[in-house]
């Protein structure tokens, strides 16, 4: 009988594979405690937060075939910037109340334009991890709009200290 003959005395194989080349790309995201994520975009008053989602992606386009677009990369950081421009002018005493109407609808773009990033490290993060709904690695869509940053570190570390323990198990 051949190999490939369906032998009733051969030993069981299966089409379950390892998920290594994922793991090794997930394991390239760095695991920072969600507390010092936390804590590091609350010292530096939220601007640790486009720093993080900068860092992630580059990672990300670097292990991933679909590239997050560079123009999205660079409208959050001119929006940020004009923002923090606006926000400087608004605050000066002798400045008309214009700049300060100004000030929402960019600080509005910016929220947005910056959970469309988030989203789209999450959509990648669930390509990279093979996640479908109900699983274990399947990132929340009311999470990551109410916690971004906050909610996509913790997920990474759960990943990377999940497939940890398993390498270590398996060794």
């Amino acid at each position: 009988m051949k190999p490939t003959d369906s032998d009733p005395y051969s030993s069981p194989s299966t089409g379950l594979g390892t998920g290594v080349t994922d793991n090794k790309n997930m394991q390239k995201l760095p695991r920072i405690s969600t507390w010092h994520v936390f804590a590091l975009n609350i010292l530096t008053l939220g601007l640790y937060y486009p720093y993080w989602l900068y860092t992630r992606t580059m990672i990300i386009n670097q292990v991933h075939t679909k590239k997050i677009p560079d123009s999205l990369i660079s409208t959050v950081l001119a929006i940020l910037i004009i923002n923090i421009l606006f926000a400087f002018v608004a605050g000066a005493p002798a400045e008309e109340q214009t700049n300060k109407v100004t000030l929402n609808p960019l600080s509005l773009m910016y929220i947005i334009s910056t959970w469309l990033w988030a989203f789209t490290i999450r959509n990648r993060i669930h390509q990279m991890t093979h996640a479908v709904k109900h699983s274990g690695y399947w990132l929340n869509g009311i999470l990551t709009v109410l916690f971004p940053l906050l909610y996509l570190q913790y997920k990474i570390n759960e990943y990377i200290d999940t497939h940890q323990a398993e390498s270590s198990l398996a060794t």
